[in-house]
């Protein structure tokens, strides 16, 4: 839940920054400047709520915060090797494209577009 949070913020702070950027980009919908902002405010409220559940003075209360936000933390660290190993065209490993290449047929054999 709070990964998907931390990744709401990062795709709308992303759409501010490229309408600031690269206004004359073409895109599919331009959304109102309230909504990202909107968004951005409503995304970082549900990643600070955890602070205020409890007073910090409760027991257990650093303790349950650390094992939340060390998951979250973890599940973003383990993917930077995927991203080098799949996805970053310098250090990118040629069997990945075989792979995927063949999961992209048997998808397509299987009727799923």
């Amino acid at each position: 839940m709070y990964c998907q949070w931390f990744f709401f913020v990062l795709v709308f702070v992303g759409m501010l920054l490229l309408r600031k950027r690269r206004p004359e980009m073409r895109r599919p919908f331009k959304a109102p400047l309230l909504i990202p902002i909107l968004q951005i405010l409503l995304s970082l409220a549900m990643l600070l709520s955890p602070f205020f559940e409890k007073s910090p003075g409760s027991e257990g209360y650093w303790k349950n915060l650390a094992v939340k936000y060390g998951a979250v933390i973890g599940a973003i660290v383990t993917g930077i090797p995927f991203y080098f190993l799949c996805v970053n065209k310098r250090t990118k490993l040629g069997i990945f494209d075989t792979i995927s290449g063949g999961l992209v047929r048997l998808c397509k054999q299987l009727g799923f577009q």
